[in-house]
């Protein structure tokens, strides 16, 4: 349903710049002109790195954005999920080529950390070496990093459960992005 919403938004006007993403990228706020540019939500609650590949292609068809951002890889990481490392490599790789088909330049963001409710829930070891991947696939990386406090979890000041983000890490979030993809 969300992506029909997607694709249906963006028939309707012209975008410069697309993120594509999970419920992280959905619920956020995205100010029209994030990364420069009139920018498209294209966040889809849930979505893994398989989904987004599959749906990248069937978008960017529809659109030509210069800027394409990629903001997704949390629910590859759930404990009990079993992507390994290598099939979300093999499934970055085939929404990098639909990108690269379609044009533009091309930036991911890091998986950022997670806070301490979600410890059980996700598996930081995956998250490290999914992040690994992103770093290596030979796009703009724009890390998120910078959202941890000093034990390396989000603070609960900035997260509802460990993963979504309240207004005030919505606020070093978009931050993060927007400075990533003017560029």
């Amino acid at each position: 349903m969300r992506e029909r919403a997607i694709l249906s938004q963006a028939k309707q006007e012209l975008f410069g710049a697309i993120i594509l993403g999970d419920s992280i990228v959905e619920f956020a706020k995205i100010p029209r002109d994030l990364c420069g540019i009139r920018t498209l939500n294209a966040g889809v609650a849930g979505a893994k790195i398989s989904d987004v590949a599959r749906f990248t292609s069937r978008l960017l068809k529809t659109i030509h954005p210069q800027k394409i951002v990629f903001a997704v890889g949390i629910n590859d990481a759930w404990a009990n999920d079993a992507t390994s490392v290598e099939s979300f490599r093999k499934h970055y790789q085939r929404a990098l080529a639909a990108s690269r088909e379609a044009g533009g330049k091309i930036y991911a963001t890091t998986i950022a950390p997670i806070g301490m409710p979600a410890t059980t829930d996700f598996n930081r070891a995956r998250i490290d070496g999914f992040n690994q991947v992103i770093q290596s696939l030979g796009v703009y990386v724009i890390g998120l990093d910078n959202l941890a406090g000093t034990d390396g979890l989000l603070p609960p000041t900035i997260t509802i459960d460990g993963v979504h983000l309240l207004p005030s890490g919505y606020d070093l979030w978009r931050s993060a992005l927007e400075q990533g993809c003017k560029g």
